[in-house]
């Protein structure tokens, strides 16, 4: 789909390129933050607490459920994901139980699958940037989708 403002009744043109802009702008965002931040993952389940800001396990502790949380529950067996489950439901987990999950999501790639999954949508809010004629305007939006996914902080 390419946006030519001059073939189509201007209203359609517009249609479209507002649609466009608002798909790019959902996958955007949906690239940054699927289920949280793709860095505080990184940092969560790999632990650099002075990096990340906060207590490590805070997440956990709140019983948030992230996308790397949900894909390591997907992958373990039933038992260790009944075992994690009761865990989050607790509020007063201590490091040897954060530590356990942790290990649960990294040793099942839930941080892997998260950030696979931030880069997809990245990449499809950059192929929908392909319905605007290149343009500095393009490439920075370009830029944005990469930004969201590889932030440092």
């Amino acid at each position: 789909m390419r946006i030519a403002l001059g073939v189509a009744p201007l209203w359609q043109a517009l249609l479209a390129l507002v649609l466009t802009l608002a798909l790019i702008g959902v996958l955007v965002w949906f690239a940054g933050r699927v289920y949280g931040n793709p860095t505080q993952w990184t940092v969560i389940f790999y632990a650099n607490q002075d990096r990340l800001g906060k207590a490590i396990g805070a997440d956990l502790r709140e019983g948030k459920r992230t996308l790397p949380l949900i894909a390591m529950l997907a992958r373990v067996k039933p038992a260790e994901s009944e075992r994690v489950k009761s865990l989050l439901k607790r509020h007063d987990l201590g490091p040897e139980e954060i530590d356990e999950v942790r290990r649960y999501v990294v040793e099942h790639e839930g941080v892997e699958y998260a950030l696979a999954q931030a880069h997809e949508y990245a990449r499809s809010a950059k192929a929908a940037l392909t319905a605007f004629a290149p343009s500095e305007e393009r490439e920075t939006l370009a830029l944005v989708a990469d930004f969201v996914v590889d932030r440092d902080r």
